[in-house]
């Protein structure tokens, strides 16, 4: 199948840590602005991004707008729902809402939590998250916010 050599030559090019990347991700499609999960592959010979529902398989690929990927954290929100990067999330107990991050902060590299009020201020992502609830999405406020 085409998709499946294609994949082939792209993971063959990856690097180590462009491989790492290559984790469950979601994104909005460039052709109907519609949200897709799967598997995020840049490719390089083209510069575009996709996902892939099921590379597994072979299945079909979306390309993506690259600013709306975010990675699956592998955690999930007190209702059982997916945190991905840049997911906004809502803590119950303290009426705080923080934009969830990867990259560098205090604690180092890594997952982290921003405040949205007060975006110099950064938290551990850690079990906290488990009393937090998923309520928007910084691209396209696709999630109601239940402020």
């Amino acid at each position: 199948m085409v998709v499946e050599a294609k994949t082939e030559i792209l993971e063959a090019k990856m690097t180590k840590q462009e491989s790492r990347a290559m984790r469950k991700s979601r994104g909005k499609r460039v052709d109907n602005g519609e949200r897709v999960c799967g598997w995020y592959v840049f490719d390089r010979l083209q510069g575009s991004h996709y996902i892939f529902d099921d590379m597994a398989k072979g299945a079909w690929k979306f390309e993506v707008i690259p600013e709306t990927v975010g990675q699956f954290t592998g955690k999930l929100d007190k209702n059982g729902k997916e945190i991905y990067n840049k997911t906004i999330l809502l803590d119950a107990l303290y009426k705080i809402g923080y934009l969830v991050c990867y990259g560098e902060s205090q604690f180092g590299y890594g997952w982290f939590l921003q405040s949205t009020k007060d975006k110099t201020r950064t938290y551990r992502f850690d079990k906290s998250i488990s009393r937090m609830e998923v309520i928007d999405d910084i691209h396209d406020g696709e999630l109601k916010s239940k402020e």
